[in-house]
């Protein structure tokens, strides 16, 4: 059995004001966080051109 790409996108950056929004709600609670890139399939990389995504961990 060969397998075949059916869909290819690119990783997308997370939107910068999103990530910073996270993050200081994350040190507002006293919670750790860092940023961390991923080049898994998610479902921002499929709606970036229509809103902005981000994410801290």
């Amino acid at each position: 059995m060969k397998a075949k790409a059916s869909l290819r996108i690119d990783p997308e950056v997370a939107d910068l004001r999103i990530r910073d929004i996270v993050a200081t709600a994350a040190s507002r609670l006293g919670l750790t966080h860092t940023t961390t890139p991923s080049g898994a399939g998610h479902d921002a990389q499929v709606m970036a051109s229509a809103a902005p995504s981000g994410s801290c961990s």
